[in-house]
């Protein structure tokens, strides 16, 4: 339900976070409601940037509610997204999120995230990790050279 951006969606979510008798359901709904914050911003600021994708996704979000976020304050959709990752690292950080770490840790990559995102013109973050060899080697370590990532992985 991270994707459903619908007021419904959002009301279940609310009330399995708050009567839900598991705390880690708890979890997983707040998880989604923080990410719900997330992507109404992300796709609000993407209508803000290419005022034209507001019509591509009318069919698949509904005239109205392409409406509000076409509408909406970027500075209100982004703090409301930091607030819920802040409560999800605040609540429930020692629950288990996915992809081997902590609702803690997601939720502090996903508040670094809204806090200085990336955009065209900005410094890429320091990225470590190790090449084909095994050997140690961070982004930095290539500056002024042209480079091609290639994120994957086995989830």
């Amino acid at each position: 339900m991270s994707f459903s951006l619908d007021e419904g969606s959002q009301k279940f979510l609310r009330s399995v976070a708050e009567k839900n008798p598991s705390r880690e359901i708890q979890g997983k709904a707040y998880l989604a409601l923080a990410e719900q914050a997330e992507n109404r911003f992300q796709i609000a600021q993407e209508f803000k940037d290419n005022p034209d994708r507001a019509k591509v996704y009318e069919p698949i979000l509904g005239k109205k509610t392409v409406d509000e976020l076409v509408k909406a304050d970027l500075g209100k959709l982004n703090q409301e997204a930091q607030t819920r990752f802040e409560r999800l690292a605040k609540d429930y950080g020692d629950l288990s999120a996915r992809q081997n770490s902590t609702m803690k840790e997601l939720a502090h990559l996903k508040l670094d995230t809204l806090r200085d995102p990336v955009k065209v013109g900005k410094a890429v973050p320091e990225i470590e990790g190790e090449d084909i060899d095994g050997k140690k080697f961070t982004l930095s370590d290539y500056r002024g050279k042209v480079v091609v990532l290639d994120f994957w992985g086995h989830w």
